[in-house]
């Protein structure tokens, strides 16, 4: 019996670890949980086969076996009684200490971080998109817009500044940074969007962090060879990154935590119950071998 209830100890702190999650047990949580409910299924054998035992001495008149019944009884109740109001405060602590997680102001609070922080970022590519725009016009009225596309690069401050053929061949760039690399060109669809007049807008990964590349058409004129197509890129700055970067994450983390609020509740609830149910048994069965013990010398 000792063996039964040690196990039973070191099996339930298992699934305790287990609910909240931990790396090592959290895998193991349906065969702990089917360990402890075979466990205290033994128990209860036991002691129901104690019980059995007992009330069958009391039936066949045998001594002192109703002082036991009565006595076993009262020392069950008293040790239950207790156990079972901590159980219920206990209950209901945890699930209003989970519904504290989950307050509107803060599902607000992060959805209305998010909804700035996008809206900040919207903000930001509509004004480059105009700058760009305005820039592609200066590129066409300009008799070489090769020429002026450093200085135009300058004046809406882009990190790269480039022109491209209607096949999207490289005419010319300007770059922040003389060494850098030819910047990459833009893909078919993109060019066959702003061909039909519709500029694009974007965000896009680097190695850096993330950049905002702008292709509007190079309106020319009506004798020109080919139409030209400007792109602007313009690297985000990487404070903004980390923030918006980490509202999206706390808001995804607590939409997570939102959706497991149910299983979590239930978990931690069967988890609470297991135990109220093994200091049940343990009471009971304390309780019938202390009666026991206490009737010994009368039937003796």
């Amino acid at each position: 019996m000792l063996a039964l209830f040690a196990g039973l100890l070191v099996s339930l702190a298992l699934l305790s670890a287990a609910t909240e999650n931990s790396a090592r047990f959290g895998r193991l949580y349906s065969l702990l949980l089917l360990l402890n409910s075979a466990g205290l299924v033994a128990l209860a054998g036991l002691i129901v086969a104690s019980l059995a035992r007992m009330w069958l001495r009391h039936r066949a008149g045998a001594p002192g076996a109703r002082l036991t019944l009565r006595l076993a009884a009262t020392l069950a109740l008293l040790a239950a009684v207790p156990v079972s109001l901590v159980y219920y405060v206990s209950l209901r602590f945890l699930e209003r200490g989970i519904d504290t997680w989950f307050d509107v102001r803060i599902e607000r609070a992060l959805e209305d971080a998010l909804a700035l922080s996008r809206a900040a970022l919207d903000l930001r590519m509509r004004e480059l998109l105009r700058a760009t725009g305005q820039a592609a016009e200066d590129a066409a009225a300009a008799t070489d817009p090769a020429l002026v596309l450093e200085e135009l690069r300058a004046r809406i401050g882009a990190g790269e500044l480039t022109l491209y053929g209607s096949n999207g061949r490289l005419v010319a760039t300007a770059s922040a940074e003389p060494t850098a690399s030819p910047p990459p060109r833009p893909e078919e669809a993109i060019l066959l969007q702003v061909r039909q007049g519709r500029p694009y807008i974007g965000l896009d990964p680097t190695g850096a962090g993330l950049q905002i590349r702008v292709v509007v058409p190079v309106t020319a004129a009506p004798t020109a060879e080919e139409r030209l197509v400007l792109q602007a890129l313009f690297p985000v700055p990487e404070r903004f990154g980390e923030l918006a970067h980490g509202v999206e994450a706390a808001v995804a983390k607590y939409r997570e935590l939102a959706y497991l609020r149910g299983p979590l509740k239930r978990s931690f609830a069967l988890s609470l119950s297991l135990v109220l149910l093994l200091s049940v048994l343990a009471a009971v069965w304390a309780a019938i071998a202390a009666a026991r013990r206490l009737v010994a010398p009368l039937t003796a």
